[in-house]
């Protein structure tokens, strides 16, 4: 049995490799909600990365179309849920911080569903123009994964 023994210098290139691979994903992975185009254009990546195939050649503008007014719904529903929230909210109500962390839940949400939508237009366009995107909208695992994110 060979067993290759690294060298301390090849040591801390691979910890050095691994620590930029982890600040690489950790970009990618996690939402800029304030930046609009950078916002937009992490989420495209991270669609991507999460759940983009090769095998898009059978999607149509439906489908594309649905997936983005599905993410557009689900930010209007947060929008308005904490729309709602603020509106009844008392200052001296016992459950004042309870209600203030559950409005910025849904306007985090909302705010983030207005990015994830315009990152699929984003793969939408791509598709349209004849670009190379790998984000494929309806496909299982996406839909499993933003169904649990909801939840």
């Amino acid at each position: 049995m060979d067993h290759h023994v690294i060298s301390p210098a090849e040591y801390r290139e691979l910890l050095a490799a691994r620590a930029e691979r982890d600040r690489l994903l950790a970009l990618v992975n996690t939402p800029e909600l304030v930046n609009f185009p950078k916002a937009v254009h992490l989420e495209a990546v991270h669609q991507l990365d999460r759940w983009g195939t090769t095998d898009r050649q059978g999607k149509e503008a439906n489908d594309w179309f649905w997936l983005v007014g599905h993410l557009a719904s689900r930010a209007l529903e947060h929008h308005k849920e904490a729309e709602r929230l603020a509106v009844r909210l008392m200052p001296d109500d016992a459950l004042h911080a309870y209600i203030l962390n559950d409005i910025d839940h849904h306007r985090e949400k909302a705010v983030h569903h207005c990015i994830t939508a315009a990152a699929a237009l984003n793969h939408w366009h791509a598709s349209m123009l004849g670009k190379k995107t790998a984000m494929q909208p309806g496909h299982a695992p996406a839909i499993a994964a933003s169904e649990a994110l909801e939840a």
